[in-house]
């Protein structure tokens, strides 16, 4: 019971908090970050393909087609609201972030990042993406990961 109310304050803090926007600056990585949170926002669904060719070794290119695919289904103009719901930062280089998503009739998705700033012998960028309507899915993988 006391994870359920804490997560309650949690979501009505972060909600009216006037500091926290949809997108995340100073970061190697948040071109691309942004770029999704902005094909999520305006619908561009297929923005998120490219970036994510970009950025995530993908083994099955069908995957992502069935994700753009669903979400052109589920939100087709994109969504109305976005904002940071939870943010972690393991310095020096790993950020985990979930952001939330409302569309104009009331859906929602949540969008977990985990992205790595790989300085200057690695990569830079988002190594994992997940994309559910349901918090409690995300919540498993932000604290697997």
């Amino acid at each position: 019971m006391k994870k359920v109310l804490l997560l309650g304050f949690l979501i009505c803090m972060t909600w009216s908090s006037p500091t926290l926007a949809c997108t995340v600056n100073g970061k190697d990585w948040a071109g691309a970050v942004n770029g999704v949170l902005e094909a999520f926002k305006s619908g561009t669904y297929q923005d998120v393909n490219e970036i994510i060719k970009e950025n995530i070794r993908v083994e099955n290119g069908q995957e992502i087609q069935k994700l753009v695919s669903d979400l052109q289904e589920y939100e087709p103009d994109g969504f109305d609201k976005c904002r940071i719901f939870m943010r972690e930062e393991r310095p020096p280089i790993v950020e985990k972030l979930i952001f939330q998503f409302i569309g104009t009739d009331g859906n929602g998705i949540f969008v977990y990042l985990l992205v790595v700033d790989g300085g200057r012998e690695f990569k830079s960028g988002i190594q994992i993406l997940r994309v559910s309507t349901d918090i409690e899915d995300i919540l498993k993988i932000w604290s697997n990961s």
